[in-house]
């Protein structure tokens, strides 16, 4: 049975432990980014990062929660409106991880599969958090989350060549 189901009778101690979770994920998201990517890259895509990383995830944690679909547990007090907020930070290095290693292949398969893989990352962190007991999936199973994060990076993806697509001289690569 996954730690989730059980996490509500947890002892203090081990409840503390499981909201280290969040921060070592988070960190480890941060120093992954600043030894793969660039100090100028992360500059330029921080912004955009932030908008489509944190603004997007708060957004489908409330939306999800409002629906019952999943929770998230032992936020305290690191949360924002029962948003995991070391979650959230979590995905500005994911997203510019993402934008960064965007191979530059005119074929749209391999944009797709590179989507998809990213996508199943998220498939298991989600299984991640759930069997340790920080998310707990009322009417939801973490696989789900793949078209969830596939739209998400698709659109990402899309808003982001839309405005740097010129600058970069990618116009005619995407576009042709």
């Amino acid at each position: 049975m996954p730690l989730s189901s059980q996490a509500i009778d947890m002892p203090k101690n081990s409840i503390q432990l499981i909201q280290l979770g969040y921060i070592f994920f988070a960190l480890l998201m941060y120093i992954t980014m600043v030894i793969l990517v660039p100090r100028e890259k992360i500059r330029k895509l921080f912004w955009f990062s932030l908008l489509w990383g944190p603004t997007v995830d708060i957004s489908l944690v409330w939306i999800f929660t409002a629906l019952h679909l999943y929770k998230y547990l032992y936020l305290k007090p690191f949360d924002f409106l029962g948003a995991p907020i070391w979650n959230a930070l979590s995905w500005i290095p994911a997203i510019v991880l993402f934008l960064y290693f965007l191979p530059d292949r005119k074929e749209r398969y391999v944009i797709w599969l590179y989507i998809a893989t990213f996508s199943m990352v998220g498939v298991f962190v989600g299984a991640y958090y759930s069997e340790f007991g920080l998310v707990q999936d009322i009417h939801f199973h973490y696989v789900l989350r793949f078209p969830v994060w596939y739209l998400w990076f698709l659109a990402a993806l899309w808003h982001y060549r839309k405005l740097y697509a010129q600058d970069e001289g990618l116009v005619e690569k995407w576009h042709s």
